[in-house]
């Protein structure tokens, strides 16, 4: 998963796609989570919600939101 994330975001970039962009430092987040790894989750989460600020990826804005309390949560 790591390595796709990696590869998505230099397309993301070269594109200079916020959207996609913001999908794959989701992706990161996601990546961090399922690997018990909270401290991590909260950078990329946050990444993610800035790059997708002022985009009309509203849904999306609330899912990353969902991960990053639910990580926060775990770290206690």
């Amino acid at each position: 998963m790591i390595q796709t994330c990696r590869e998505a975001e230099s397309v993301a970039l070269t594109l200079n796609d916020r959207v996609r962009l913001g999908n794959v430092f989701w992706g990161y987040g996601i990546y961090y989570f399922l690997k018990g790894e909270h401290k991590q989750v909260e950078p990329y989460c946050l990444k993610a919600l800035e790059q997708l600020e002022g985009t009309s990826a509203d849904s999306l804005t609330t899912f990353i939101k969902y991960w990053l309390a639910t990580s926060y949560q775990s770290r206690g």
